[in-house]
């Protein structure tokens, strides 16, 4: 695993192909199928990703963070009601970090937005709950950590700005600029600080 994170992201089949050796030699590490949940999901390989995560989450049933990269694929898979329920199972739990609550209130957010009733001001909700908690921790030492929290960050400040643009809002030709302009200078602290 330690190959699979030196490697630079955009050696995305070196990186698969190494996370397929890593489950070969062991077949219980949840984290390598996490790893390439997560890059399947990055390339827009939605069923891989399932896969991958769905094996992570078998494996290691207890981490939030497996089970939160399950539910965003299922999302992009179009299904809503096992994400929805997973999600909030997560954020029922004490024990999780504040970056998975994070994380998780950021998928339901999307959830929330995406429903055939379009919740936008409860996906507003979630997803700003989720900028606070990904903005302080991207304040973090520097590490896989803050790294994760400033993605998360972009991520949701640009959601955000789609939620915005969406619902029926009084502001939302000033507000939704503001957040783009908010997420890109995220971006660009990310690559100042992290050369990400």
């Amino acid at each position: 695993l330690l190959r699979v994170e030196q490697t630079p992201e955009q050696q995305i089949t070196k990186r698969l192909d190494d996370l397929r050796t890593v489950q070969q030699l062991l077949p219980d590490d949840a984290e390598a199928y996490a790893i390439a949940a997560r890059i399947n999901q990055q390339c827009g390989r939605f069923v891989a990703a399932s896969e991958a995560a769905t094996k992570a989450v078998d494996i290691d049933g207890e981490n939030a963070a497996h089970r939160i990269l399950l539910a965003e694929v299922n999302l992009h898979l179009g299904q809503s009601k096992e994400a929805l329920r997973a999600i909030r199972a997560v954020l029922a739990e004490d024990r999780i970090s504040s970056l998975e609550k994070a994380e998780a209130q950021f998928v339901l957010g999307r959830l929330l937005a995406g429903s055939p009733t379009h919740q936008y001001k409860q996906a507003m909700e979630e997803t700003v709950s989720a900028i606070k908690l990904a903005a302080a921790e991207a304040k973090s030492d520097p590490g896989p950590t803050r790294q994760r929290a400033q993605r998360l960050l972009v991520r949701a400040e640009l959601s955000l700005a789609e939620i915005l643009s969406y619902g029926h809002w009084k502001q939302r030709h000033t507000v939704v600029p503001q957040w783009l302009a908010s997420a890109e200078k995220a971006v660009n602290e990310h690559i100042e600080k992290d050369g990400a």
